[in-house]
């Protein structure tokens, strides 16, 4: 799949560790700058969010 389309994103985890991952879900999973929760990813590439 290619980058075309994707939203970057910088997420913190809880232990401090940052991490640079691509959504190419922008109409499905909806994250805003602030947004606390349990976010699944494989690779570099989120596949889904769910806010606390």
């Amino acid at each position: 799949q290619s980058n075309a389309g994707a939203e970057w994103y910088i997420v913190e985890c809880e232990n401090g560790e940052r991490l640079r991952l691509r959504n190419f879900q922008g109409y499905k999973v909806f994250i805003t700058v602030g947004d606390e929760g349990i976010l699944e990813y494989k690779g570099l590439t989120i596949k889904s969010f769910q806010k606390l």
